[in-house]
Protein backbone atom coordinates (compact mmCIF):
# COMPACT_ATOMS: atom_id res chain seq x y z
CA UNK A 1 0.00 0.00 0.00
CA UNK A 2 1.34 3.45 -0.93
CA UNK A 3 1.00 6.29 1.79
CA UNK A 4 -1.07 9.16 0.83
CA UNK A 5 -0.84 12.54 2.06
CA UNK A 6 -3.48 15.46 1.21
CA UNK A 7 -3.36 18.96 1.86
CA UNK A 8 -5.51 22.19 0.83
CA UNK A 9 -4.33 25.04 1.45
CA UNK A 10 -6.44 28.54 1.90
CA UNK A 11 -6.65 31.12 -0.73
CA UNK A 12 -5.97 33.73 1.79
CA UNK A 13 -2.24 32.53 2.67
CA UNK A 14 0.80 34.35 1.02
CA UNK A 15 2.71 32.05 -1.53
CA UNK A 16 6.29 32.41 0.06
CA UNK A 17 4.39 30.95 3.17
CA UNK A 18 2.68 28.07 1.35
CA UNK A 19 6.12 27.62 -0.69
CA UNK A 20 7.61 26.71 2.77
CA UNK A 21 5.03 24.92 3.77
CA UNK A 22 4.94 22.57 0.82
CA UNK A 23 8.76 21.85 0.94
CA UNK A 24 8.07 21.23 4.69
CA UNK A 25 5.59 18.95 3.72
CA UNK A 26 8.15 17.05 0.69
CA UNK A 27 10.09 17.02 3.09
CA UNK A 28 8.60 14.69 5.54
CA UNK A 29 6.49 12.77 2.86
CA UNK A 30 10.43 11.88 1.62
CA UNK A 31 11.55 10.82 5.10
CA UNK A 32 8.91 8.58 5.28
CA UNK A 33 8.98 7.01 2.14
CA UNK A 34 12.59 6.75 3.03
CA UNK A 35 11.98 4.50 6.40
CA UNK A 36 9.25 2.21 4.70
CA UNK A 37 12.15 1.13 1.93
CA UNK A 38 15.06 0.18 4.69
CA UNK A 39 16.44 -3.18 3.97
CA UNK A 40 15.38 -5.81 6.24
CA UNK A 41 16.28 -6.21 10.21
CA UNK A 42 19.45 -8.60 10.22
CA UNK A 43 17.94 -11.95 11.75
CA UNK A 44 19.67 -13.89 14.41
CA UNK A 45 22.27 -16.45 13.90
CA UNK A 46 21.38 -19.70 15.15
CA UNK A 47 22.91 -21.32 18.37
CA UNK A 48 25.01 -23.65 18.23
CA UNK A 49 23.94 -27.17 20.27
CA UNK A 50 24.69 -27.56 23.89
CA UNK A 51 27.35 -30.35 24.14
CA UNK A 52 26.61 -32.62 26.64
CA UNK A 53 29.66 -33.41 27.88
CA UNK A 54 30.55 -30.20 29.08
CA UNK A 55 28.15 -30.95 32.81
CA UNK A 56 28.39 -34.38 34.29
CA UNK A 57 26.11 -35.04 36.67
CA UNK A 58 26.32 -38.17 39.81
CA UNK A 59 24.59 -38.63 42.56
CA UNK A 60 27.10 -37.97 45.37
CA UNK A 61 24.79 -39.56 48.16
CA UNK A 62 21.50 -40.11 49.75
CA UNK A 63 20.19 -40.18 53.02
CA UNK A 64 15.94 -41.37 53.63
CA UNK A 65 14.30 -38.58 55.76
CA UNK A 66 10.23 -39.24 56.82
CA UNK A 67 7.16 -38.04 54.24
CA UNK A 68 7.63 -34.45 54.28
CA UNK A 69 3.88 -32.65 54.13
CA UNK A 70 4.54 -29.19 53.97
CA UNK A 71 7.35 -27.23 51.14
CA UNK A 72 10.34 -29.00 51.82
CA UNK A 73 12.96 -26.46 52.64
CA UNK A 74 16.76 -27.77 52.76
CA UNK A 75 18.88 -25.42 54.95
CA UNK A 76 22.82 -25.05 53.69
CA UNK A 77 25.17 -23.27 55.91
CA UNK A 78 28.48 -23.99 54.86
CA UNK A 79 29.00 -27.73 55.06
CA UNK A 80 25.99 -28.59 56.88
CA UNK A 81 22.43 -29.59 55.32
CA UNK A 82 19.81 -29.44 57.69
CA UNK A 83 16.19 -31.18 56.95
CA UNK A 84 12.76 -32.27 58.86
CA UNK A 85 10.03 -34.58 57.95
CA UNK A 86 6.71 -33.89 58.97
CA UNK A 87 6.61 -36.61 62.01
CA UNK A 88 9.50 -33.89 63.51
CA UNK A 89 12.63 -35.93 62.83
CA UNK A 90 15.40 -33.41 61.98
CA UNK A 91 18.23 -34.44 60.46
CA UNK A 92 21.59 -32.60 59.55
CA UNK A 93 23.98 -34.30 57.18
CA UNK A 94 27.76 -33.30 55.98
CA UNK A 95 27.00 -32.17 52.62
CA UNK A 96 30.49 -33.28 51.25
CA UNK A 97 30.49 -36.80 52.53
CA UNK A 98 26.88 -37.50 53.02
CA UNK A 99 27.25 -38.84 56.63
CA UNK A 100 24.57 -37.99 58.99
CA UNK A 101 25.75 -35.65 62.18
CA UNK A 102 22.39 -36.31 64.31
CA UNK A 103 19.10 -37.27 63.77
CA UNK A 104 16.59 -36.34 66.50
CA UNK A 105 12.90 -36.46 66.88
CA UNK A 106 11.11 -33.53 68.57
CA UNK A 107 8.22 -35.42 69.65
CA UNK A 108 4.99 -33.98 67.38
CA UNK A 109 4.31 -33.18 63.75
CA UNK A 110 5.78 -30.39 62.20
CA UNK A 111 3.78 -27.60 60.55
CA UNK A 112 7.29 -25.82 59.22
CA UNK A 113 10.15 -26.64 57.70
CA UNK A 114 13.58 -26.11 59.43
CA UNK A 115 15.73 -23.07 59.95
CA UNK A 116 19.43 -23.75 60.47
CA UNK A 117 22.96 -21.53 60.42
CA UNK A 118 24.82 -24.80 60.42
CA UNK A 119 25.02 -25.30 64.43
CA UNK A 120 21.66 -24.28 65.78
CA UNK A 121 18.40 -25.38 63.91
CA UNK A 122 14.57 -24.65 64.76
CA UNK A 123 11.75 -25.98 63.70
CA UNK A 124 7.40 -25.30 64.66
CA UNK A 125 5.12 -28.15 65.99
CA UNK A 126 1.61 -28.50 65.30
CA UNK A 127 0.90 -27.76 68.51
CA UNK A 128 2.83 -23.99 68.46
CA UNK A 129 5.65 -25.01 70.04
CA UNK A 130 9.41 -23.30 68.47
CA UNK A 131 11.86 -25.99 69.31
CA UNK A 132 15.90 -25.14 68.67
CA UNK A 133 17.82 -28.18 68.52
CA UNK A 134 21.71 -28.14 68.99
CA UNK A 135 23.95 -31.18 68.66
CA UNK A 136 21.36 -33.55 68.15
CA UNK A 137 19.91 -32.68 70.92
CA UNK A 138 16.55 -30.09 72.31
CA UNK A 139 18.05 -27.50 73.82
CA UNK A 140 14.89 -25.62 74.24
CA UNK A 141 11.14 -25.23 73.61
CA UNK A 142 8.98 -22.41 73.82
CA UNK A 143 4.68 -22.05 73.16
CA UNK A 144 4.18 -19.58 70.34
CA UNK A 145 0.64 -17.29 70.66
CA UNK A 146 -0.33 -18.10 66.82
CA UNK A 147 0.28 -21.32 64.49
CA UNK A 148 3.05 -20.58 62.19
CA UNK A 149 3.66 -22.23 58.15
CA UNK A 150 6.75 -20.49 57.47
CA UNK A 151 9.99 -22.15 58.05
CA UNK A 152 11.75 -20.46 61.38
CA UNK A 153 15.47 -17.93 60.17
CA UNK A 154 18.77 -18.76 62.53
CA UNK A 155 20.98 -15.99 62.00
CA UNK A 156 23.32 -14.16 64.39
CA UNK A 157 22.87 -16.60 67.19
CA UNK A 158 18.80 -16.03 66.95
CA UNK A 159 16.27 -17.87 65.63
CA UNK A 160 13.14 -15.02 63.90
CA UNK A 161 9.33 -16.44 63.73
CA UNK A 162 6.98 -15.50 61.21
CA UNK A 163 3.40 -16.24 62.42
CA UNK A 164 0.16 -16.82 60.63
CA UNK A 165 -1.21 -13.22 62.02
CA UNK A 166 2.08 -12.01 60.26
CA UNK A 167 3.48 -11.30 63.90
CA UNK A 168 7.08 -11.15 63.75
CA UNK A 169 9.44 -12.29 66.74
CA UNK A 170 12.87 -12.89 67.52
CA UNK A 171 14.28 -15.70 69.96
CA UNK A 172 17.52 -15.99 71.91
CA UNK A 173 19.29 -18.92 70.37
CA UNK A 174 21.11 -20.58 73.28
CA UNK A 175 18.52 -19.39 75.82
CA UNK A 176 14.86 -19.26 74.24
CA UNK A 177 14.37 -15.98 75.69
CA UNK A 178 11.93 -13.60 73.25
CA UNK A 179 13.80 -10.64 72.64
CA UNK A 180 11.25 -8.58 70.65
CA UNK A 181 7.94 -9.20 68.75
CA UNK A 182 6.35 -7.09 66.25
CA UNK A 183 2.67 -7.36 65.41
CA UNK A 184 0.37 -6.48 62.38
CA UNK A 185 -2.82 -5.61 61.48
CA UNK A 186 -4.61 -8.76 61.43
CA UNK A 187 -5.47 -10.01 58.10
CA UNK A 188 -9.36 -10.52 57.35
CA UNK A 189 -8.00 -14.45 55.51
CA UNK A 190 -5.00 -16.28 56.44
CA UNK A 191 -3.62 -18.60 54.41
CA UNK A 192 -2.72 -22.01 55.45
CA UNK A 193 0.70 -21.38 53.51
CA UNK A 194 4.83 -20.17 53.93
CA UNK A 195 5.52 -16.81 54.29
CA UNK A 196 9.00 -14.92 53.66
CA UNK A 197 10.97 -14.42 56.28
Amino acid sequence: MTPTLSLSLSSGRSSCGRSLLRAGLSALVLAGLAACSSPEKPKPVDLPPVNAALLSVRQAWTVRIPEVSFPLQTDVSGDVVTVAGADGTVVSIDAVSGQERSRVSVGAPLSAGVGSDGSLAAVITQNNELVALQAGKVLWKQRLTAQAYTAPLVAGRRVFVQAADRTLSAWDGQTGRRLWAQPRTAENLVLKKPGVL
